[in-house]
């Protein structure tokens, strides 16, 4: 599905009691949908800190009138777009999804 484009690098993150919200850097969320790799993390940036540990939850309160919940910690100056396919996820216990057309795709953790 779209794990086939994410190409990971061996990237180590910090851990926290928050769900992190990666998003595709604008021009490479374009080549994104236009079926180009992309590269983790390179491409992406931190955008949100989400006090959650279900990804529907991350996923939903990163979207539209969700960013103003109590729970989600912008951690970009620009206000971030909704949380879309092919974005990235990563769960308090350092598992990281991607975002697909329907639910999450495991792609590993650190």
């Amino acid at each position: 599905m779209f794990l086939d484009q994410v190409q990971t690098s061996g990237w180590v993150g910090i851990r926290q009691d928050k769900t992190q919200v990666w998003q595709l850097v604008p021009c490479q969320f374009l080549a994104f949908l236009r079926n180009r790799t992309v590269l983790w993390p390179s491409d992406y940036e931190l955008v949100a800190l989400v006090k959650t540990t279900r990804l529907e939850n991350a996923f939903r309160w990163t979207n539209d009138e969700g960013w103003r919940r109590p729970e989600v910690q912008r951690v970009t100056p620009v206000h971030p777009r909704s949380t879309s396919v092919g974005d990235v996820l990563i769960t308090p216990q350092g598992v990281l999804y991607i975002v697909c057309d329907r639910g999450f795709g495991l792609m590993g953790a650190i």
